[in-house]
């Protein structure tokens, strides 16, 4: 007997089911068999920063820890995180940890343990997705990001997943209403990595109309990182927690427009890890000084931004506060001094949940190849014109994306608006 089924109704289309539970035991098992094959070296044998992360927690065996008796160019959650993996492997290789096979061992652990972040991204992902689009749109995000190849290759680089996580995740609680648990969760973001502290913006511009709210959500973030902070300037670590901020400060332009006028052909990097156990040394430039004085870039990016700010917004649809996030950290991106390509983590999902369609994925793709050109491949060629071409492109791309978000926050929906229904 044959049954009659209604295919043809869409709430039977497997487009409507949530696919997120496919999406990431696919999404888990491609990055365990990396963790599980892959050398430590990455592509082209290229330096990665779980190196660097190796060498600065195997300072910790001569009594040295970040905050407490030295420096870091990391807040205390990213440091503290990595670290705990050089702990762990330490359960399975008792004493010193030894090159290279020590090494191996600590990149696996490493990688397991940023594994945890990198699921919780794409989960909050497809969440903000349902929330801002719907559900087909949240699985065509979350199919796209788990298969694009930067943000994996970025978990096998760098602990940046770490923000990345926290930043979605403030922003997730924002637009479910659930206020309290954003601020902590931006407060916990900017104690993994400055760049979360963008988010302010944007909060602040949908909240204007609840200033007690406001204020309660800035208190509560800052309270965040001060309890953070707390324990390491309880040991007295308070004048290596300024030398921190001071080798931020103090690094010069690097990996920018900026970078290439004044000159600076290097990656940011403050200086010998070695370093880091001096107070004096995080006072050092490494670079050459700025061509155009800081105070004029913040005059112009300022009025730019107050221009921006100033326009109306719906501070109830979650569609506004998506794109106006994306447009704040494309110009806080613009004006930096300095650029990480593992920054590009934070774009992607901003860009398919602002532009969940081709040109979308488009964007993503095109920023992917400037990024694997500037690192690893102008990097591990020595190639100083691919390097400077690959940073001229990525300013005009934050360009055309803030052009294209514009369009539809404040010039939608028209004929040409990529929503707009026919």
């Amino acid at each position: 007997m044959k049954l009659n089924v209604r295919t043809e109704n869409p709430k039977f289309s497997p487009e409507y089911f949530n696919q997120l539970p496919t999406i990431l035991l696919l999404f888990i098992s491609l990055r365990i068999t990396i963790l599980l094959f892959f050398t430590p070296e990455g592509p082209l044998n290229v330096y990665t920063d779980y190196y660097y992360y190796f060498r600065i927690s195997q300072l910790s065996e001569d009594g040295y820890f970040p905050f407490i008796n030295m420096w870091s160019i990391y807040p205390p959650i990213s440091t503290y995180y990595v670290h705990s993996a050089y702990m762990l492997s330490k359960l399975f290789l008792p004493g010193k940890i030894i090159d290279p096979v020590g090494y191996q061992l600590y990149t696996r652990v490493l990688g397991a343990l940023l594994l945890i972040f990198e699921a919780g991204v794409l989960i909050l992902v497809h969440h903000i997705a349902m929330k801002v689009w719907n559900i087909k749109y949240a699985n065509w995000i979350a199919w796209v990001y788990a298969g694009l190849s930067l943000p994996l290759f970025f978990w096998y680089f760098s602990h940046n997943v770490i923000m990345v996580f926290f930043f979605l995740l403030a922003v997730d609680r924002f637009i479910h209403l659930r206020r309290s648990q954003s601020s902590i969760a931006l407060g916990m973001g900017v104690s993994a990595k400055i760049i979360p502290i963008t988010l302010f913006a944007p909060v602040t511009k949908f909240m204007w109309h609840k200033k007690k709210e406001l204020i309660l959500y800035f208190l509560i973030a800052g309270l965040t990182i001060i309890l953070i902070y707390t324990p390491f300037i309880l040991a007295d670590g308070l004048p290596w927690i300024k030398a921190s901020f001071t080798s931020l400060i103090r690094k010069g332009s690097y990996s920018t427009i900026w970078a290439l006028i004044d000159g600076n052909w290097g990656g940011g990097d403050p200086g010998p890890w070695e370093n880091r156990t001096q107070l004096d040394l995080a006072n050092i430039p490494h670079a050459t000084p700025t061509i155009i004085p800081e105070f004029i870039k913040i005059a112009i990016f300022g009025i730019i931004y107050l221009w921006i700010f100033r326009k109306p917004v719906d501070r109830n649809n979650p569609k506004h506060f998506i794109w106006f996030t994306t447009i704040t950290l494309m110009i806080f991106y613009l004006w930096s001094k300095g650029w990480s390509p593992s920054w590009s983590t934070l774009v992607i999902p901003l860009l398919l949940l602002s532009l969940p369609n081709g040109r979308g994925l488009t964007l993503a793709l095109l920023l992917t190849c400037l990024t694997f050109l500037e690192w690893p491949i102008a990097n591990a060629f020595n190639s100083w014109p691919l390097f400077s071409f690959s940073i001229i492109c990525r300013t005009l791309l934050f360009i055309a994306i803030i052009t294209l978000v514009w369009f539809e926050l404040w010039k939608g929906p028209k004929k040409n608006s990529i929503f707009q229904k026919k």
